[in-house]
């Protein structure tokens, strides 16, 4: 009758750490200790034997390792080796070289731009309670397509009559003559609701988030303070701006503010809309006046879905001022994804990049990283013969496999 065998991996185990002088007459002990028990129960001597292997590690039963394996000697060796083969072999280093850290740099900056792309907005505190209200419209060929414009007098609409929405936003671009002293320069205005810089995450570095509700404050941000004063201290100063309809203005600067990278949104001069109203671009502002951009911030626990199921009467009112811009619905976009569909967004107010063509990059560096890794993998190889020789004399030498990998791989 053929005799059970012990666990294989807890022989090979115990081979493995036990000293050499004491292997034989432990192994010994294990192995009589599990036949004896083999006669009674299989199952419960399998299980002593392993117990033994591990009973047995004791510190002065564990082989001690040759130091000469890793010694900092033979590393040196391998160092010195592996330069002199780099340097008789330029043209074949130069390639290796080359290839992989291309590889590896295209790799690296791919995803450190889609990493920066797909966090766009993600500062925003309350990212996940804020949206922006985009219009879809009907083409003349019956498609339908978002635009990032809204009806003015739908934010104020809406606020009045939802009581979960927490703040309505709306945003108006335009530009004038900014003078300061003797410094005059072109700039991109945004005209916005007061609650602008308490509902967005901005950093303040000077003011406070009430600042807009003073119709002659104005807000700049970082650079914009620096090109006109420098180091100087901004609040407090005075600046007047000339319109395009030529109206001339004198602003108090109250707040400095921060623009992070990672914003979608870049503004660079704030004024109150009240101000807008005051400036009459237009004598009156109906149901067809568009305005670049609607944000709004619901109460917490609420969902866009309570209110953008009670728009018709407010598409009514818009469809009715304005016959040839069809509004077929209003869409609530959570703010994290306004930078992401940007592209999908006729007249966004946000800059980002489509995920498709994130991941597509994100693919590209990937085979390129892939293809240098088979280009280092075919001529490292391809150079292994050249080297049979020095291989040959080592294992000669009494060099163990082990060895050889570890020199080549450093």
């Amino acid at each position: 009758m053929k005799r059970e065998a012990p666990p294989k991996w807890a022989d090979r185990f115990l081979q493995w750490y036990c000293r050499h002088d004491l292997l034989e007459e432990i192994l010994g002990d294990a192995y009589e200790l599990f036949y004896r028990e083999e006669k009674k129960n299989r199952r419960k001597a399998r299980l002593l034997f392993v117990w033994n292997v591990f009973r047995f590690l004791r510190l002065k039963n564990i082989r001690k390792r040759s130091s000469s394996d890793y010694s900092t000697i033979m590393i040196r060796s391998y160092m010195l080796i592996g330069f002199r083969n780099a340097v008789r072999n330029r043209t074949t280093t130069l390639i290796n070289v080359l290839g992989l850290s291309m590889g590896i740099g295209v790799a690296i900056t791919a995803f450190i731009f889609g990493d920066f792309m797909l966090h766009l907005d993600r500062f925003q505190v309350d990212k996940d309670r804020i949206f922006q209200v985009t219009s879809q419209v009907k083409e003349e060929n019956s498609s339908i397509r978002a635009w990032g414009d809204s009806p003015m007098l739908l934010g104020p609409s809406i606020k009045a009559d939802h009581s979960i929405i927490e703040a309505a936003v709306r945003v108006e671009f335009s530009g004038g003559a900014v003078r300061y002293k003797d410094a005059v320069f072109n700039e991109g205005i945004w005209f916005v609701d007061p609650e602008f810089l308490s509902m967005f995450s901005f950093p303040l570095l000077e003011g406070n988030s009430g600042a807009l509700t003073g119709k002659n404050n104005i807000v700049l941000t970082k650079p914009i303070a620096e090109k006109y004063f420098g180091k100087s201290e901004p609040v407090g100063q005075v600046i007047s701006i000339k319109f395009s309809n030529g109206i001339k203005k004198d602003f108090t600067v109250a707040v400095v503010m921060e623009v992070p990278k990672t914003s979608g949104m870049h503004p660079k001069i704030l004024l109150s809309m009240e101000i807008f109203a005051d400036l009459k671009f237009k004598d009156s502002y109906d149901w067809s006046y568009l305005t670049d951009a609607l944000f709004v911030k619901l109460k917490p626990g609420h969902k866009p879905e309570e209110v953008s199921g009670t728009l018709s009467k407010y598409i009514q009112l818009q469809n009715a001022s304005s016959p040839d811009w069809v509004v077929v619905d209003f869409d609530f976009v959570p703010l994290p994804l306004v930078a992401q569909k940007t592209k999908d967004i006729t007249s966004g107010i946000s800059t980002g990049a489509q995920p498709t063509g994130i991941i597509s990059l994100g693919i590209i560096a990937g085979m390129l990283l892939l293809l240098a890794c088979f280009n280092y993998m075919n001529v490292s190889i391809a150079t292994v013969s050249t080297r049979m020789k020095e291989i040959g004399i080592r294992k000669v030498t009494g060099g163990r496999k082990s060895e050889i990998v570890q020199q080549f791989l450093i």
